[in-house]
């Protein structure tokens, strides 16, 4: 067909196809043809022919080609049309080489506009969208250029250089013509070659094209794009030259008039050929269709709309159309069977499902009903257009299985509809159409609460225009009846009520497979409840508010006469008498008092406790009433200030879905909720909660009062979920700093407290300050000393801290003096053992402290402090001393049996100026704790650290460093951007000096994320080297900034010194720094040596716009002695010497590339160990600033490369589970994103709409989730790491067995010549094997060294532990090696299963069975230990390879109706590959059984039945066309390379069963299904056919008999075991008749563009029968 006369109709992402001509065609092609003859406005040409494309012709035409599914709601694309518009109405067109697509982009107008100019990259599977602006020189902005490529096949790119001027823009349109441009017409030059592995480069050129763009409901836009398009290549070695004199020319395109500019600089660019309009069948449309395919993808937003859509449905709900008469009736006639549910009987096994579901017939021999009842999540008028909208996006892919789908909305101009749809039925029965008429009615109940009903029937029913059903005829009807009611809960959650009834009009099905078909439609209310469901604590909230506004409406009414009764009985649970005593219990909650006691039975019931619990919890009474969900029967009743909730068991009949024997249990209980006055704003209430719990049955009462603790423990559940901990504490401390503030001056003290608060300063104060020792503090900004007191000769040291604080003098003080806030005290009652925290107010500036704590040591007392605290405060400082109370008058803590500790404290607060508007205050700590009774000195003084750790918690609750230090950059921005460029030559030569690397480098232990790195360690010479390149995530500016700014806090936290001081040098010109830093040297294992101090010359250069270099190195003697400004008192220290090279280049989209090199210079003494662990910390100082910026971008800012980042973050290695921890809890409060996604995280545990709506919109969170699963997969249970670790362990173990058997060989004489010689050949061809790989193909072009290191591990037998250490410390694939280690380490499995396992287990068990023939002769303990172990190495290879396979994603991915057996449930996961390691090793024991006892007869029959067996295989390979193996590998090569890998293939899974070889490409399923058994049975025949009589003893014949029953029963329980626990869906797998090829041109037919695009990795002779239809989706005709 002539395609110049043809239209051709699209939906994008399918493959066009040829429409007969029709007017339409004829007009539209005529116009098209004008265009090209006379070169009229594109635009308007284009626009008269959509608006064409509306008539009813060309809609029954596109409906025609498109399908029955697109319905008549999928008009054109025509932007006055208010109809939903969707992506499946997009069409095509074509004549000659004018083309023209029209689209709908999911975006406004405005926004996609500048979206065509601007920078993006667009990557999907296998087609990618580059686009760079490459001038935009107009003054309006107006006139802009941009630059496009893509890939046109698997081998060619395309790419547009394109002029755009805006010609119109209002609201209505967007006009831009397009027009290509040539190469050299720009200013500069396209480096940029984002596909340079395509071997052709192509050049769509457009000439005098139009894009319209035009506005659509729900914020889209219909992007039409017409033009003219031939092709031509890019001749990559084309040339311009331009003389450098020739400055900047300025040159007039003849296309639209548009100036561009061109430069004098010699350049190479493109030339281009013209090639026409294709390219070998490559032909311009396809690649011009292309883009719309890109364009789509690159803005689909499916989701959006769907919304936009729902919500626009949702407010048009009150202007819906009146409900007719006959819509009244269906719905009332629909009602009716409401009254049948009281009939309906719970399905078996879902009494705990979420869903409800029941099942019950109308009427004797009525048809079955499924009911479900599910409570949803979201608000009612939400779930009620969910379910309604039925040509959403969402639906749609729901239903893309379906042959036919109709949906015509607005019957006769009402709210009904008319649905059709076909549903396919296996077993060779007819298609079932079902026509539905649905309509809806909205009901207000009497609380104000929304009820919404959708009734379903059939459209015989309907009594109006009743639409017909194109292909209809062709199917059978079906019925189906429905009723769905949605109630509102709250405002947010709803209880859906779902009735459906199907009637498939088979006569062969009976009741009970009807009933199996209702039950299988409830399913769909357990999808919606898990796509809407939300944080259960937040919808348990909403309910317990709504719940808690009905209670104060009723307020005061009067209980109903049945419920009387109950208030009363639980009432009596109280008490009341003044005799009454309460027993206290020891609380398992803190905060909550907990007690009980016996009252006297009634009659008929034993005497049981009663417990009562009483907390205080901060919310209202009714709100908190309302939060419990009570399993019994309750009753409440609300008084102003108070709510009493009664609790008492029932005995009404339960349906549970099935028969339980059961002892019914008896409870009765009351909730007492009071008011109590607010604090902090915040209400609070006393709850007391009394409870009866008799567990029925024969359980003594003492065994039921244990749990009494336990089931008052609902109070503390209360406290928990209302708690206001943190704005209550931080209220109480905002007072106390106030009053401080306001009234520090009216205080008066007393003579005594005026003594106590000198005798303490002077304590403290008056120490000698030489005598100070200086600790090791784990916070870099507090420093801290210790000293022992003059004269004491016993006791503890006094202890000093001293820090900056980032906050107010009083805020400093009112943080420690509340000493008892709820923070305070969880941490007393969690973290410090705490036994007691009590404060005694004795004025305003004095009080009585008492804490008690269990030192958890055996034989030690627990210790309490009983101190007297008193502050004092002037305009600028503030002191707080506690010393030993002498006195006590309260009794606080007396009588315990504790042991009375010594405490003494002084706080001394003095206020600083403020810097950036931030308030500081300098703290200086003194602490002396002793703790009394017989613990030695040196116990206590190792505590001064962690006691004066207490400040550094201080200084980070108020730490501002972030906002001061960005201050500080901000204004070396300034100057580094004012900074002119100079010394560019000496610096560069300077950085390649140091980059260059040392011979002997390798890559360090420890570095972040994917950085680059190398370092070098002279040994015993203290010499060190360094390199690492990384990316950053701050402008290059920031950076620069960053390390010029070498004293702020966060420059020192990032580089562990432990003292530094900076001076700039003033010269002119330029940016110079003297700077000094301390750093502790610490060696590899922790050693600490001598501090060392480096004096540097630091200098920045910027080189050009986009790069800076800094420089270190180190001053002459001279200038070190001069410039020495820290650390005159510190002792110990020695000079070293370190030279510094940081390369800052600028990167697109905000990132910065660091380059890092320093060469150190520790000492001569410094060991080598030590030496690589300090240069491996100064290449993680470039790590943790790389983090520091991560941490500050906001969750508006982050990308895919962000997510990644933050991910290696979270997968930071501590020896520590607890350093883990507080690393983990050190990114949640600094991330800025994170500190916005927490709530979207924190909810993954229990729902996974949030995870995905994360996903959805925030493009960063999958990508740090993929690489935070990679790093946690390598460490679980059956995680990578456990398999490979195993798996090496089995391998040498295996290995050392074989080796104990050839000794036992070789010592057993020419007997055992043949099994010692077919081991030795094994073993022998197993080693070759491995050595070929190592050397001749992994390692190839590593060098003689590498050669010589693989060689060695394989002759000592450890290339299985060295494989398992790479692949378990998750070593990348290094330089110039062939495979990466996971894959280096699954061929080495393989080779020693083929050459030597299976060898192994045919020689040890034909010597076992040898040996038991014999008379006399035992076997060896060693030769079955042997025998075992290759059995279990087997299995285990074998297991792994098919689990590895079976649950790579990407495997799910491309094809899903393969892999996937595998279940999600770790248990099942587990058992599973339990159960294939043992068939693999039952398989070869069979398999080798046979094969040696086949042997006995005679060994021609072994070579037989081998031979036979294998050409049966290869020969039905060949008659079905399949004998080519899947890998592409052409000619006599790639034939005699199928003969070999189809020969192991179908050995290694003969031996082992390895179901991965099930595949088509292999063994194929079928075939695969029957060698499980063929071994067995063969075996068996063997045996009971009496055919070894003469060959083995009568007792060996009973052996193997009863080895075999064993082996064939085993093998037998373990596959039925296996298909039991597999997903059953994927069973057809086994029984599969496919071939490779078959599967292939399958997937190509039917799948995705990327399925089709994996068919490229497959040999040619699998698709070659398809091939025009490849080449037609390459490109082709």
């Amino acid at each position: 067909m002539d395609t110049s006369n043809t239209l051709k109709l699209q939906q994008v992402g399918s493959s066009t196809e040829d429409i007969g001509a029709s007017p339409l065609a004829v007009q539209l092609n005529a116009a098209l043809l004008q265009q090209q003859r006379h070169n009229v406005d594109s635009a308007s040409m284009f626009e008269e022919v959509v608006s064409q494309i509306n008539t009813d012709e060309a809609l029954q035409t596109k409906r025609k080609f498109l399908g029955a599914s697109y319905t008549s709601t999928t008009k054109p694309l025509d932007p006055k049309d208010g109809t939903v518009v969707k992506g499946e109405n997009d069409c095509l067109s074509k004549t000659t080489n004018n083309c023209s697509f029209s689209i709908k982009i999911h975006d406004e107008p405005q926004t996609f506009l500048e979206a065509l100019t601007s920078n993006h990259v667009n990557t999907t599977m296998t087609e990618k969208l580059y686009q760079e602006v490459i001038e935009n020189e107009s003054s309006s902005g107006a006139e802009i250029i941009v630059y496009w490529s893509m890939m046109a096949t698997s081998s060619k790119s395309c790419d547009m250089i394109l002029q755009f001027l805006v010609e119109k823009q209002d609201d209505d349109e967007i006009i831009i013509r397009v027009v290509s441009i040539e190469e050299e017409d720009l200013e500069t030059i396209i480096t940029s070659d984002p596909f340079p592995n395509a071997t052709k480069k192509l050049r769509l050129l457009i000439t005098n094209g139009t894009i319209l763009l035009r506005p659509l409901p729900f914020k889209q836009t219909s992007f039409t794009f017409t033009a003219p398009v031939d092709l031509g290549e890019v001749l990559k070695n084309g040339t311009v030259n331009r003389s450098p004199s020739a400055g900047f020319g300025k040159t007039t395109s003849a296309h639209f008039g548009i100036t561009t500019f061109t430069t004098g600089l010699t350049g190479q660019k493109g030339a281009v050929k013209k090639l026409g309009f294709s390219d070998h069948g490559l032909k311009a449309d396809k690649l011009f269709y292309k883009l719309a395919n890109l364009f789509y993808d690159r803005f689909k937003k499916e989701g959006d709309i769907d919304k936009r859509y729902t919500q626009d449905f949702i407010n048009d709900i009150p202007n819906a159309p009146p409900l007719t008469e006959g819509e009244r009736n269906q719905i009332a006639e629909s009602m009716k069977i409401v009254d049948e549910f009281p009939k309906a009987k719970r399905i078996s096994g879902t009494a705990n499902d979420s869903v409800e579901k029941f099942l019950f017939r109308d009427g004797e021999a009525g048809e079955g009903w499924g009911v479900s009842v599910a409570k949803i999540d979201v608000p009612v008028e939400e779930l009620f257009a969910h379910v309604w909208l039925l040509d959403t996006y969402d639906k749609k892919l729901e239903n893309k299985e379906a042959a036919i789908r109709e949906v015509w909305k607005n019957l006769d101009g009402t709210r009904s509809l008319q649905y059709s749809k076909s549903v396919s039925i296996p077993g060779g029965f007819k298609d079932r159409l079902f026509e539905l008429w649905i309509t809806w009615e909205e009901r207000v109940e009497t609380d104000g609460r929304r009820i919404f009903i959708i009734t379903i029937s059939d459209i015989v029913n309907y009594h109006g225009t009743r639409h017909t059903t194109v292909g209809g005829d062709k199917m059978l009807k079906g019925l189906s009846k429905g009723l769905n009611i949605f109630k509102e809960l709250t405002n947010n959650t709803c209880e859906w009520m779902r009735a459906q009834q199907v009637d498939l009009k088979i006569s062969v099905i009976t009741s009970n497979m009807a009933d199996f078909f209702a039950k299988q439609e409830l399913g769909w209310a357990n999808e919606l409840q898990e796509h809407f469901r939300r944080n259960g604590k937040e919808v348990d909230r909403e309910r317990g508010v709504a719940l808690a506004e009905i209670m104060r409406g009723r307020r005061g009414k009067p209980l109903m006469d049945d419920q009387v009764p109950v208030f009363e009985n639980c009432k009596a649970l109280l008490g009341g008498g003044a005799e009454e005593v309460w027993k206290a219990l020891e609380s398992t909650c803190p905060g909550v008092e907990m007690s009980m006691k016996y009252f006297p039975p009634r009659k008929w019931e034993r005497q049981i406790a009663t417990g009562k619990a009483v907390g205080v919890v901060d919310g209202p009474a009714e709100e908190v009433a309302a939060f419990g969900e009570f399993v019994f029967r309750q009753f409440w009743k609300s008084e102003e200030g108070k709510v009493l909730v009664a609790v008492e068991s029932i005995n009404d009949k339960v349906d549970y879905g099935t028969k339980l024997k059961k002892t019914r249990g008896f409870t009765r209980g009351l909730w007492q909720l009071e008011d109590l006055p607010v604090r902090s704003e915040a209400k609070q209430c006393r709850v007391t909660y009394v409870t009866q719990l008799d567990a029925g049955g024969s359980i003594p009462t003492w065994v039921v009062d244990k749990k009494i603790p336990q089931a008052l423990s609902g109070v503390q559940d209360a406290i928990d979920e209302f708690k206001e901990d943190e704005r209550i504490d931080a209220a109480d401390r905002r007072d106390l700093a106030t009053f401080t503030r306001e009234h520090w001056q009216d205080e008066v003290y007393s003579v005594e407290e005026a003594a106590l608060l000198e005798r303490t300063r002077q304590k403290f104060e008056s120490m000698n300050k030489e005598r100070w020792k200086q600790l090791k503090s784990p916070d870099v900004f507090v420093t801290m000393e210790s000293v022992q007191e003059s004269g004491m000769q016993v006791g503890a040291a006094i202890g000093k801290a001293v820090a900056v604080v980032d906050t107010t003098l009083e805020d400093c003080a009112a943080w420690e003096m509340a000493r008892v806030t709820r923070e305070r005290m969880r941490g007393h009652w969690e973290n410090d053992n705490g036994l007691g925290k009590h404060v005694v107010k004795l004025s305003n500036h004095s009080e009585l402290f008492y804490v008690a704590a269990d030192l958890r040591v055996t034989s030690i007392a627990p210790r309490e402090w009983l101190t007297k605290v008193v502050w004092k405060m002037d305009a600028k400082t503030m002191i707080v001393v506690l010393e030993d109370a002498e006195d006590n008058p309260n009794k606080i803590g007396a009588g315990k049996g504790y042991v009375r500790a010594s405490s003494h404290t002084l706080w001394k607060y003095e206020r600083l100026p403020e810097v950036n508007g931030a308030p500081r205050t300098r703290v200086v700590y003194f602490q002396q704790i002793d703790l009394k009774g017989l613990i030695p000195k040196f116990i206590m003084n190792s505590k001064v650290v962690s006691h004066l750790s207490y400040l550094s918690k201080m200084r980070k609750k108020f730490d501002k460093s972030v906002e001061i230090d960005a201050c500080r950059r901000a204004e070396i921005v300034k100057k580094i951007k004012l900074e002119e460029e100079a010394g560019g030559a000496e610096a560069l030569a300077q950085v390649k000096a140091l980059f260059e690397e040392r011979k002997g480098w390798k890559r360090p232990s420890r570095i972040f994320g994917k950085a680059d790195s190398m370092v070098f360690a002279m040994s015993n010479r203290g010499h060190g080297w360094g390199r690492t390149s990384l990316r950053v995530r701050a402008s290059m500016e920031e950076v620069a900034a960053f390390f010029w700014d070498f004293d702020s806090r966060s420059n020192m936290e990032n580089s562990g010194d432990v003292e530094r001081s900076c001076e700039e040098i003033e010269e002119e010109g330029g940016f110079k720094m003297a700077v000094i830093r301390r750093h502790a040297l610490e060696s590899a294992h922790g050693v600490h040596h001598r501090d060392r101090t480096f004096s540097s010359e630091f200098t920045l250069h910027r080189i050009d716009a986009n790069t800076v270099i800094l420089l270190m190195s180190p001053f002459n003697e001279e200038a070190i002695y001069e410039r020495k400004p820290i650390a005159a008192g510190a002792k110990n220290l020695l000079e070293a010497k370190e030279t510094v090279a940081i390369r800052l280049r600028r990167l697109a989209g905000g990132w910065t590339k660091l380059d890092y090199a320093c060469d150190l210079e520790l000492g001569f003494a410094t060991s080598h160990g030590t030496t690589l662990a300090f240069v491996e910390r100064r290449l993680e100082e470039m790590a943790e600033m790389s983090i520091y910026f991560q941490r500050l971008v906001p969750l508006e800012e982050y990308g895919v490369k962000d997510g990644q980042c933050l991910a290696h973050d979270l997968l930071w290695k501590a020896p520590k589970a607890k350093q883990r921890v507080e690393k983990v809890k050190e990114i949640l409060t600094k991330s800025r994103a994170l500190l916005r996604a927490e709530p979207g995280v924190n909810q993954w545990r229990v729902q996974n709409r949030a995870v995905r709506e994360l996903m959805e919109e925030q493009v960063w969170f999958e990508p740090m989730f993929v690489v935070v699963g990679k790093g946690i997969v390598k460490t679980a249970a059956w995680g990578l790491m456990a398999r490979v670790i195993l798996g090496a362990v089995l391998s040498v173990g295996d290995l050392v067995t074989d080796l104990i058997i050839l000794k036992q060989f070789l010592d057993g004489g020419d007997s055992m010549a043949t099994y010692r010689n077919a081991l030795l050949a094994s073993l022998s061809v197993s080693i070759f094997s491995q050595l070929w790989f190592a050397v001749g193909i992994q390692n190839r072009k590593k060098g003689m060294r590498r050669i010589v290191k693989e060689t060695a591990i394989i002759l000592t037998c450890m290339k299985a532990p060295s494989n398992a250490y790479k692949v378990a410390s998750g070593a990348e694939q290094e330089q110039d090696t062939a495979v990466n280690p996971l894959m280096e380490m699954s061929f080495t499995k393989c080779i020693e299963i083929f050459a030597e396992s299976i060898p192994s287990v045919l020689v040890q068990l034909s010597a076992i069975i040898r040996t038991l023939n014999t008379v006399g002769a035992t076997v060896s303990i060693a030769a079955c230990v042997s025998l075992a172990s290759s059995l279990l190495i087997i299995g285990f290879v074998s297991a792994t390879l098919s689990y590895d396979y079976d649950t790579d994603p990407k495997k799910r991915a491309f094809n899903p109706e393969f892999y996937g057996y595998i279940p999600d449930e770790s248990t099942k996961r587990a058992m599973l590959l339990s159960t294939m390691m043992g068939m693999a090793a039952v398989q070869v024991l069979i398999k080798g059984l046979f094969i040696i006892l086949l042997a006995a007869i005679g060994v021609k029959y072994v070579f037989l039945y081998l031979a036979g067996d294998m050409l049966f295989y290869l020969g039905l390979k060949v008659l079905r066309d399949d004998f080519r193996y899947w890998i592409p590998i052409g000619g006599i090569v790639g034939l005699v390379f199928s003969c070999i890998i189809r020969f192991i293939i179908k050995v290694v899974s003969d031996f082992t069963g390895c179901i991965q070889f099930r595949h088509p490409n292999e063994v194929g399923g079928l075939y695969f299904t029957l060698n499980l058994f063929l071994p067995l049975l063969g075996l068996s025949s063997l045996l009971f056919l009496n055919l070894l009589s003469t060959s083995f003893t009568p007792l060996t014949l009973t052996f193997l008999t009863t080895t075999t029953l064993i082996l064939g029963s085993t093998l037998t329980f373990l596959v039925l075991l296996f298909f039991t626990l597999i997903n059953p869906t994927y069973i057809q797998t086994f029984i599969s008749l496919e071939t490779g090829g078959q599967m292939t041109r399958r997937t190509f037919l039917t799948g995705s563009d990327v399925m089709k695009a994996e068919l490229f990795g497959c040999d040619i002779s699998q698709w070659k029968r398809i091939e025009n239809k490849v080449k037609e989706w390459v490109g082709g005709g």
